[in-house]
C-alpha cells in the first residue's frame, strides 16, 4: 500500500510537468501559415510556454536554479526579449509571476475558442425535439471578440 501511494504520487507530479510537445502539436495544426508572419506567431507562442515552464522550473528546481541564476541568463539563452524583461520586472507581485507569458494573449484567444465551439448550433436534420433550424448573427459573440481583441491590442501596445 504504502509503495503505491509513493509511486502514485511520484508519476502524478511527472505528469503534471509541462512538456511543450502537445502545445506544439496543437499550435502548429492550428495555426497554419508558411508565411513569416504564421512562422513567427508559433514561435512565440512556443517561446512563452517555454518560457512559463522555465520560470515554474527556476522556482522548484536547483539545477534550473544554477543555469538560469538572474533573469540575465534567461535573455541571453533567448527565452525572453529585454523589452519583455522590463515588463515583466516592471510588474510588482509578492508571488512568483510565472503565469505572465500566458496570461493576456493565451486567455483571449482561448475564451474565444471555446465561445466559438460552445455556441455552435444544433444539426437541424437529426430532429431534436424543440430545435428549429435557427438563423442568425452572433452579434454579442461579436461584439465580445471586437472589444476583448481590441483591448488587448491596446494593451500590447502600451509600454
Amino acid at each position: 500500500f504504502y509503495v503505491t501511494l509513493v509511486v502514485n504520487r511520484w508519476w502524478n507530479q511527472y505528469t503534471s510537468i509541462p512538456l511543450p510537445d502537445r502545445l506544439m502539436c496543437v499550435l502548429s495544426g492550428g495555426l497554419q501559415g508558411n508565411d513569416e508572419r504564421g512562422r513567427l506567431l508559433r514561435r512565440t507562442m512556443m517561446r512563452y510556454a517555454s518560457l512559463s515552464a522555465l520560470l515554474i522550473l527556476r522556482s522548484v528546481s536547483t539545477a534550473v536554479f544554477k543555469r538560469f541564476p538572474t533573469m540575465d541568463h534567461v535573455v541571453e539563452a533567448g527565452f525572453m526579449t529585454r523589452e519583455e524583461r522590463k515588463k515583466f520586472e516592471g510588474l510588482h507581485s509578492p508571488y512568483n509571476k510565472y503565469w505572465i507569458p500566458c496570461v493576456v494573449t493565451l486567455a483571449v484567444y482561448s475564451f474565444f475558442l471555446v465561445c466559438l465551439i460552445g455556441r455552435q448550433f444544433l444539426d437541424p436534420s437529426q430532429g431534436y425535439p424543440g430545435h428549429d433550424l435557427d438563423l442568425y448573427v452572433p452579434i454579442f459573440t461579436l461584439l465580445q471578440f471586437f472589444f476583448y481583441a481590441g483591448w488587448l491590442k491596446v494593451r500590447m501596445r502600451l509600454p
